[in-house]
């Protein structure tokens, strides 16, 4: 699996280059695949890294609450995780941070839907961005001005503008939805009053850029640069088409792209099996074994037996 610290660079290597190769759309398949966690958290003894990809509702719920995540929130680098220069990630940074359940997404998550760029940020320092700058989204993106996004960039902030969400996920097309921590309805498009709820947790002031961090983006909150971030949005908006590409990409991923695969099956060494087909209570075990079979007992418990005794068992239920 692909180092987090490598972000989409190493994404890109496993995934791209490799096992979705020849898929006709790598990024959308990683971006499907990414969905995994929804579920699950990080344990520092483990992994190094802290936290849980979604709230403490959905962290056991297998659903497309991830891309919420990663795009309904706000946001920042958390540096040296557990004392650790080596372990980087990024911290949830707007108004609903739960102390009683940290929530983080490695930098391999946040990359498929935000980049760097520097001249957007630039744009927004020199328009002062406490204001307003939305002509910085139209002159200063694009993969020319974009870099793969990196912790070590700036404390900045990712989030996306609900407007974007609707308009290209419809995100709120089933009425309003959790949005940084408050319910936010489709019609409520302001700007500062979504970045402050995004991004109401950065403190401080960059000296190196010059702006208060609660206003620093790293990336457009209007069209994040991320390499799958089309497919992040959507995918938000729509759980069912997610499901779909995630069975899609799983099955790629797992089957290599050859069609020819077969299903492997348990054989017996000798002519005397170390099992009691009778004791077997799990119908693949019988499946996955030649020499057992599988009977239903008329709606009793169903069991196993071995293929020589079946003929004399069936005509017993037949008679009965």
């Amino acid at each position: 699996m692909p180092d987090p610290e490598d972000g989409c660079e190493g994404l890109s290597d496993i995934f791209n280059e490799h096992i979705f190769s020849e898929s006709g759309v790598p990024w959308t398949m990683v971006a499907a695949i990414m969905g995994a966690h929804s579920i699950g958290s990080a344990k520092p003894e483990f992994s190094g890294y802290d936290g849980f990809w979604s709230d403490a509702k959905n962290s056991g719920i297998f659903n497309n609450q991830y891309y919420h995540s990663v795009l309904a929130k706000g946001w920042a680098p958390e540096l040296a995780v557990g004392g650790r220069s080596d372990k980087n990630q990024w911290k949830r940074v707007d108004v609903g941070v739960d102390p009683n359940h940290k929530e983080f997404m490695l930098t391999t998550d946040i990359c498929l839907a935000f980049g760097n760029s520097p001249k957007y940020v630039t744009c927004m320092v020199e328009s002062n961005a406490t204001k307003k700058a939305p002509h910085c989204s139209e002159v200063a993106l694009g993969p020319e001005h974009s870099t793969l996004i990196d912790p070590h960039f700036a404390q900045c902030c990712t989030w996306v503008n609900g407007k974007t969400l609707a308009e290209y996920g419809g995100y709120f097309d089933n009425g309003p939805q959790e949005y940084c921590g408050h319910v936010l309805d489709s019609m409520e498009w302001s700007g500062k009053a979504q970045r402050n709820k995004c991004c109401g947790g950065m403190e401080g002031y960059d000296e190196v850029w010059g702006v208060d961090r609660m206003y620093f983006d790293c990336d457009s909150n209007l069209k994040p640069q991320g390499p799958a971030a089309k497919s992040m949005v959507r995918y938000a908006g729509d759980e069912e088409l997610w499901l779909e590409d995630f069975h899609r990409a799983w099955k790629f991923a797992t089957e290599n792209n050859q069609p020819s695969l077969l299903n492997l099956v348990l054989k017996p060494v000798n002519d005397n099996p170390p099992f009691d087909c009778g004791k077997i209570l799990c119908k693949w075990e019988c499946r996955e074994n030649h020499q057992c079979e599988w009977e239903d007992e008329n709606g009793e418990t169903p069991r196993g037996f071995a293929q020589e005794d079946g003929a004399d068992i069936v005509a017993e239920f037949e008679a009965a």
